[in-house]
C-alpha cells in the first residue's frame, strides 16, 4: 500500500514540476507560471518516502457538474498514512418520528479525473428517506440528520483533496478510522 501512495506521489510531483518548467519555457514570464494547473501550497520532505509531497489545494481543475454540489475534504499529513482509512458518507437533514431507524437512499461512485488521474466521488441519490416501520405511540417529530445506508471507505492521502459530489441539500461527513496493529486469531469451530 506504501508502494500506491508512493507512486501517487511521484506522479504528481513530476506533473507539477513539468508543467511550471514548461509553463515558464514557453513564456518566460511569472504570470505564465503562476496560471499553471497545479499550484502546490506547500512541498516536504516525507522521512518515510525519501520523496517531496506536495500538497494540492487547487480545486478549479475538478469540473463544475449540474445540480451538485463540491466538497473537499483536506487531511493533515501524518506520520504512517497506511495505518488510516477515511469513511466518507452522506446526511440529510429533514424531520423525522423518534423512534424509527432512517436512511438516506444513495450510493458514491468513483471517478477518475480526465487528464490528471486525480480520484474523486459522486454521491447518486434521489434524497429519498427510507425508515424503519414501527409503531411511535408518542408521535414526536424531531429534526434529525439522517445518514446514507451506504458509506465509502477509502485510502487516507493527505497530499490530495478527498473531492465529493452531492446534491445540493446533501450535507458530506467523514471519519478517520486508525488500524489496530495487534493481529486478532478466528476461531476454528
Amino acid at each position: 500500500m506504501n508502494q500506491r501512495i508512493l507512486f501517487l506521489q511521484t506522479m504528481l510531483f513530476s506533473s507539477l514540476a513539468s508543467m511550471a518548467q514548461s509553463s515558464s519555457l514557453d513564456n518566460g514570464t511569472e504570470a505564465a507560471t503562476s496560471k499553471a494547473i497545479l499550484k502546490p501550497e506547500e512541498v516536504k520532505i516525507d522521512p518515510a518516502f525519501s520523496v517531496p509531497t506536495v500538497s494540492m489545494h487547487d480545486l478549479s481543475i475538478f469540473p463544475n457538474l449540474e445540480n451538485l454540489v463540491k466538497h473537499a475534504i483536506f487531511l493533515e499529513q501524518r506520520v504512517d498514512e497506511a495505518i488510516y482509512k477515511v469513511e466518507i458518507f452522506a446526511v440529510k437533514s429533514q424531520e423525522v418520528d423518534n423512534c424509527n431507524n432512517h436512511f438516506l437512499l444513495g450510493d458514491f461512485e468513483l471517478k477518475i479525473l480526465e487528464g490528471h488521474g486525480f480520484p474523486y466521488y459522486i454521491f447518486q441519490s434521489n434524497t429519498q428517506i427510507i425508515s424503519t416501520k414501527m409503531g411511535c405511540g408518542d408521535n414526536i417529530r424531531k429534526i434529525k440528520n439522517v445518514p446514507s445506508g451506504k458509506a465509502e471507505l477509502v485510502k487516507y492521502i493527505s497530499a490530495l483533496p478527498l473531492v465529493v459530489y452531492a446534491p445540493k441539500d446533501i450535507e458530506i461527513k467523514y471519519k478517520i478510522w486508525k488500524q489496530d496493529p495487534k493481529e486478532l486469531d478466528a476461531k476454528s469451530f
